[in-house]
């Protein structure tokens, strides 16, 4: 990584682990298939800091534009949650600086051929070759998007 210079970024933001948000968390499951009955009661609280938040001293979020990633289910506007202490892996949404840029992008390794990989079919796979300006800059975590724009 690059120094770890956030600044890169412009407009990036860090987790505040300092201020606890305990938000309730109900003893039963949602059901995102056929309905069940409720119950009515809160189990224990949660913070989402300490949820989303694995390595607080590595953790950035940046928000998305764009719509490469959509198949990916990380569209125009969402909030990213990156870190970049987790190992790159095949298969694990990337933050990377390309050419000049920062992009999102899922990480393909085939064989000895490093790939950058949309998740949309408007967009065309980047290989990774010699001598380009590249480096990794993160692993996505987290994508959170705000279900409302989609019902608007």
């Amino acid at each position: 990584m690059r120094n770890r210079d956030m600044s890169v970024f412009g407009k990036a933001y860090f987790p505040d682990i300092q201020t606890e948000l305990d938000l309730p968390l109900f003893g039963s499951k949602i059901a995102a298939g056929f309905p069940s009955p409720a119950t009515d009661y809160i189990e224990e609280t949660i913070d989402l800091n300490k949820h989303l938040v694995s390595n607080p001293a590595s953790t950035y979020y940046l928000k998305t534009t764009g719509n490469s990633m959509n198949g990916a289910l990380i569209r125009n506007e969402d909030l990213l949650i990156v870190d970049y202490s987790v190992q790159v892996k095949d298969g694990f949404d990337v933050i990377c600086w390309l050419e000049g840029e920062f992009t999102v992008k899922t990480f393909r390794k085939k064989g000895n051929q490093l790939i950058l990989e949309p998740a949309n079919p408007d967009y065309k796979p980047i290989p990774l070759l010699d001598g380009m300006d590249f480096e990794f800059y993160g692993v996505v975590t987290y994508s959170i998007h705000d279900c409302r724009r989609r019902q608007a």
